[in-house]
Order: structure tokens, then sequence, then C-alpha cells
């Protein structure tokens, strides 16, 4: 059985990040300029504020990248969670679960009081990932940058 690891950002994997988020994006045709723009400049949208970008790797020669999964300082201790995708050789492994856990622990670590993430409601094994690690859906707000969202999910932490 493969085993997963899951290690911080590392330039060499961001033609993996982009790939896995671009395949769901494009599949759910929810594709937005802002998605563009964290899967393009990495660092400068993601990173440099304070977020991080998680990959579930393959824990043997090829260490690879299996699905990835992103936490973005929103400011006041507020993270939010993006980019959450696994590869489909890579699906129904637990690896989602394990993503959700790196990004909880890593708001903890950064001292956040609350988790918010936005979807849509097509995405429902997603949805059900995020309930599963405590996320609850609150009304939609006009804080999100997003046009293709329907749901605002969010935890204290």
């Amino acid at each position: 059985m493969t085993k997963i690891k899951i290690i911080n950002y590392e330039p060499e994997r961001k033609e993996d990040f982009i790939a896995i988020s671009e395949k769901w994006l494009h599949e759910h045709d929810m594709m937005e300029e802002k998605d563009q723009d964290m899967l393009n400049y990495p660092y400068k949208e993601i990173i440099m504020d304070g977020g991080m970008i998680f990959f579930a790797v393959t824990d043997d020669e090829e260490a690879d990248t299996a699905g990835t999964a992103s936490m973005v300082y929103k400011g006041d201790n507020v993270y939010e969670v993006v980019k959450v995708g696994v590869k489909e050789e890579y699906k129904s492994m637990g690896i989602g679960n394990l993503l959700m856990e790196r990004c909880t622990e890593y708001g903890k670590e950064k001292g956040a009081e609350k988790v918010i993430l936005y979807t849509h409601e097509n995405l429902g094994p997603a949805v059900n990932l995020y309930e599963k690690h405590g996320f609850e859906q609150v009304p939609m707000d006009e804080d999100t940058d997003y046009e293709t969202v329907d749901i605002k999910m969010e935890k204290e932490i």
C-alpha cells in the first residue's frame, strides 16, 4: 500500500499544484481570475502573507504528488482553506483527510481562531469532507473574491 506524507510547499512542485487544481476547477467550470493568480503566483498570493501550500506526497522513490491543499491568511486570526485536490489515481486513500488535518494543524500553529472556506453545492464529496472535519455551513457573505461559490463553511479552532 502506498504511504503518504504531507510536506510544505516546494517550488519544484508548483506545476503539480497547478495541474491538480486546474483539473477540478475546469471540470466544474469554476476557474476564475483569482484562481489563476493563486496558481501562477503561489508565493505572492498564498505564502508571502503567512499562508502555506501543502503537498500529499507518496513516500517512495517516485515521491509523486498525490494531492494539494492550501491555507491563505485572511487577517484577524482567520485562515481560508483553498485549492484542495487529489489526483484521480489516489482518491479513496484518505488523502483529503490528511490534507484537511494538516490545514487545521497549521491554523493552530499560526494562532488562528477560525478557518473558513468557500465551495459549491455541486462539489458534494468536498462538502462531505469539510463537514467530517468540523466545518459547518454559515450564511454567505460579501467577503469572498469568488463568483462561482454558493456555500461558505467555517470552524473555530
